[in-house]
């Protein structure tokens, strides 16, 4: 469930897994230009993946190895306490693999909390997947920015439209640049 709907919450990674050989392998993409973020975003998505699943999981996800795109941190003695496995700098993805996620009923499990959050996270991958391709571009455009948020003009310039037309399509969208932004 997490791996289907993690686009309903805030994040600054793209995460994709897949199984590999008897191991899940988690991949986390930035979507932040600025590689100065990236150890952050990857140390954050990482721990909360820990963390997340050990109050919910009988067997909490543990990291079996790590790849990070970014080289060893000062603090690098941190990761080996943690994570308490092998982890490898400077590689092409940056990877968290693990044991797969077994069926095994969840010890706090309620039929109808579940369906009922279910419903609620459903609508709101909805709401971002049902987006259309422009709005889908601006929210892109927008997340990748690197310091100073650009304004509509900027953007509609990107676009190819002039501000008034981004303007009149996201208000037939019923929306607009702000919300977005905001």
């Amino acid at each position: 469930i997490g791996a289907r709907y993690y686009e309903a919450a805030a994040t600054f990674m793209e995460i994709r897994t897949k199984l590999v050989d008897g191991r899940l392998r988690i991949q986390l993409d930035a979507i932040h230009p600025d590689r100065r973020f990236i150890p952050f975003c990857v140390e954050e998505s990482i721990t909360g993946i820990c963390c997340v699943t050990s109050s919910f999981l009988i067997e909490p996800i543990k990291p079996l190895a790590i790849e990070l795109t970014y080289p060893k941190p000062a603090y690098y003695q941190r990761y080996n306490d943690y994570f308490d496995c092998p982890i490898c700098y400077e590689r092409p993805n940056n990877v968290f693999w693990t044991r797969p996620i077994t069926d095994a009923p969840l010890p706090t499990s309620d039929k109808i909390s579940a369906a009922t959050c279910l419903k609620l996270v459903e609508q709101l991958v909805e709401r971002h997947l049902g987006e259309d391709d422009l709005i889908h571009a601006l929210r892109q455009r927008l997340l990748r920015q690197s310091g100073r948020m650009p304004d509509m003009e900027e953007v509609a310039c990107e676009f190819a439209m002039t501000s008034r037309t981004l303007r009149r399509k996201l208000l037939q969208r019923a929306t607009s640049f702000s919300e977005i932004r905001d």
